[in-house]
């Protein structure tokens, strides 16, 4: 059965409290790829419920590949490859020294990075640097959260508001459960759009 316009963008709401995991999950229960960014999984399983069909997976240019076997080291100067890009702490440690103590790994950046090598222009971490801290800048400016990948940040920022009381324990329940509730809207709406 069709989601409405407001269905589906309750389901785009509902998804971006799942983690990478439960979404990769999700994709493997409708046979869809498990590849790529969160941002990718969320626009793979919406394309899949609104259309009933998988997505095609996109093929990146080769030069945007890590080649096997190869050494890239965290270097301003090293291109960021599909395949030797890791959002670890080895990775945010080297970043913050591009940037400062404020970097973190953020769904605009990631998918920037993503648009990048489909594009078949990857950028150097230096390039990656550059576009975070504009970025951060342009957030900082407006104010407000620039997607809606930001549902944990928000969360906290308002029950903290609304409760200035709460331990971190309070907060982390409050926030699984709302979280729980989320996650199984998502299921829902998946279901009645593929009933």
């Amino acid at each position: 059965m069709p989601l409405t316009s407001t269905e589906q963008k309750d389901l785009t709401a509902t998804l971006n409290y799942c983690t990478l995991e439960e979404l990769m999950e999700l994709c493997n229960t409708h046979s869809l790829s498990r590849d790529g960014v969160k941002s990718e999984l969320i626009a793979r399983i919406l394309h899949h419920a609104t259309t009933f069909k998988q997505k095609k997976k996109m093929m990146l240019p080769e030069v945007s590949l890590a080649k096997r076997g190869r050494n890239y080291p965290l270097h301003k100067n090293t291109l960021v490859l599909k395949g030797s890009f890791n959002t670890n702490a080895a990775t945010r440690r080297f970043m913050q020294k591009l940037v400062g103590e404020h970097f973190r790994f953020t769904p605009t950046g990631q998918e920037w990075v993503a648009s990048q090598w489909q594009k078949g222009k990857p950028p150097t971490y230096e390039e990656f640097a550059r576009f975070w801290q504009q970025d951060y800048k342009r957030r900082e400016k407006n104010k407000r959260q620039s997607d809606t990948n930001w549902a944990h940040q928000g969360f906290v920022q308002s029950f903290v508001s609304k409760n200035p009381e709460a331990d971190e324990a309070e907060v982390e329940v409050a926030w699984q459960k709302l979280r729980s509730k989320m996650v199984a809207q998502a299921h829902e709406f998946i279901a009645k759009a593929l009933a």
